[in-house]
């Protein structure tokens, strides 16, 4: 367990960022507690002064290590606003994390991914180009397990389809492929998929996320390599990437938005459970 700082404005702030302490929704003043060790910084806090509790979170730090003790922090109203901010930090780092369930998802996602990248397609008239339903199912996954997983299974399954029809990868559309890919796990906790709350807002705010994602990987990410890697014709490749740009902006709306909605309405919505 490590103690982590973070400092927003000039308050020096500790806090666990792996486990819960900053995703519980006490009231400015309450105390966030597991149990084990407990730390009341004082509530007069003046900037320019040293924090009362940064010494004492320190020297706690080999304690906490070796007991597996949970630290109990009491923040001051005062506090408030670098507890949300911080709340936020922690949230990003579980965008990055790689988990068993992370790489489960990507070998299944890359596989499947392989799969409709090669045989369930629909030819588009601008050369090399096509209807990929593959980056529905890809989208979908991304959301569930988030960028990294996205990356991953848009990269690897795209490569190992041109392998196997080509003889090699198209190396500037393969990384294309991962960054659109990480680019829809950005919608990763954002749209309320896992709540059961997939509708409106949601589904916007997710096709706003994808549509710019393809925008980047399409149109800029895959004709500036296709130029520096392969000496491609620039006309060319810019015509390509903007049509499959669309083209995938399109599949991603209709198949990856219908499968959220599908996922979604098999999840439990907040507070439709009542207690007995």
């Amino acid at each position: 367990m490590k103690l982590k700082r973070s400092e927003y404005s000039s308050l020096p702030v500790y806090t666990l960022c792996d486990k819960t302490l900053l995703s519980m929704a006490e009231p400015p003043g309450q105390e966030f507690s597991e149990g084990g060790i407990g730390i009341s910084p004082v509530r007069d806090y003046h900037a320019g002064k040293p924090h009362p509790a940064e010494e004492s979170v320190s020297s706690l730090t080999a304690l906490s290590n070796k007991t597996k003790l949970f630290l109990t922090i009491r923040f001051p109203a005062v506090l408030w606003p670098e507890r949300e901010a911080l709340k936020g930090v922690c949230k990003m780092k579980d965008y990055f994390k790689v988990t068993t369930r992370t790489i489960v998802a990507t070998g299944l996602g890359a596989a499947l991914f392989t799969l409709l990248f090669m045989y369930v397609k629909v030819p588009s008239p601008i050369p090399e180009t096509s209807l990929q339903t593959a980056y529905g199912l890809g989208a979908f996954f991304a959301v569930l397990f988030g960028p990294i997983a996205g990356a991953l299974i848009a990269f690897i399954g795209h490569a190992l389809s041109d392998a196997l029809q080509y003889g090699s990868p198209w190396w500037s559309w393969v990384i294309a492929s991962g960054v659109c890919g990480f680019a829809y796990g950005l919608a990763f906790k954002r749209t309320g998929v896992e709540e059961g709350e997939f509708k409106g807002k949601s589904i916007i705010l997710f096709n706003v996320i994808q549509i710019v994602g393809n925008i980047i990987a399409w149109v800029v990410v895959a004709p500036v390599l296709d130029i520096l890697i392969y000496k491609e014709p620039v006309n060319l490749v810019f015509t390509q990437g903007v049509v499959a740009a669309a083209m995938n902006s399109l599949t991603v709306a209709v198949i990856g938005t219908l499968l959220l909605v599908a996922y979604s309405a098999t999840r439990t919505r907040k507070g439709s459970l009542d207690k007995e």
